[in-house]
């Protein structure tokens, strides 16, 4: 039988050291709705004087992991892994402030469960080094928040095991009318949707004579940070017309 996505768990382990996975209880992302991985083996094609026609060989080469999470967020705790560490303070209600000069993020490994109920063979992938390159919110009248995470990682690794005991938090995921938009102080009132995106333009590379990684990349560089938006709103006054009109803030 195929495995259908309510059979599938994905849940993640921030890294103390890039690469490794760490020990401990797995974290929760949020209502996820995609997980889509890629990866991809590079391979050498190797043609030779004197064997015909034919190849002589394929050699494997460089090897990529990447993908895209897409989640309906619950909190806004992984969103420091594409902005900074988070700092909470706050109960019931939370403030999660996000370090904006962290540098390097942090990375996670990702374990990806398509379980089997009742058995020890569920088929586990693992994703360490995961970093996030780019992460989009989109909020729109009458709809929960969603946020969409493009990441590398560094391999992918595969097990038979047990997935994780890892419970649904208690929280409800966000709705349109949890939120608001502010601009310099302002709360815009007539918002009907709106993205942000925060692009880290990972500096992804393979290197001659890597120790210990050999065919995978080293750990991914945050180049300059990208932020940019749009928003949706009804017209209820010119303060925001005469910002774009004027180029004042």
């Amino acid at each position: 039988m195929v495995w259908v996505g309510f059979n599938e768990q994905v849940v993640y382990h921030e890294e103390a050291t890039y690469g490794t996975d760490a020990s401990g209880t797995r974290v929760w992302i949020g209502q996820v709705q995609r997980f889509s991985p890629s990866e991809e083996r590079m391979i050498h094609k190797i043609y030779s004087v004197g064997k015909g026609r034919s190849m002589s060989q394929n050699v494997p080469g460089a090897f990529k992991a990447k993908g895209t999470l897409e989640f309906m967020m619950q909190n806004g705790r992984f969103l420091q892994y594409a902005i900074g560490a988070a700092t909470t303070t706050g109960s019931p209600t939370y403030t999660h402030a996000m370090a904006t000069n962290d540098y390097p993020l942090k990375s996670v490994t990702f374990q990806v469960a398509q379980a089997v109920s009742g058995t020890a063979n569920d088929y586990l992938r693992y994703y360490p080094g995961a970093k996030v390159n780019k992460a989009t919110i989109k909020f729109a009248k009458e709809e929960p928040i969603s946020c969409t995470i493009d990441w590398i990682a560094q391999n992918m690794t595969p097990a038979t095991a047990e997935k994780s005991a890892v419970s649904d938090t208690a929280e409800n995921v966000y709705m349109f009318q949890q939120g608001a938009v502010t601009v310099d102080g302002l709360v815009i009132g007539e918002t009907l949707n709106g993205e942000l995106t925060i692009d880290n333009d990972l500096y992804t590379s393979h290197y001659v004579d890597q120790t210990g990684v050999q065919e995978k990349i080293k750990q991914p560089i945050e180049q300059n940070r990208k932020i940019t938006g749009n928003i949706t709103m009804e017209v209820s006054n010119l303060t925001y017309l005469n910002y774009m009109r004027t180029g004042s803030n």
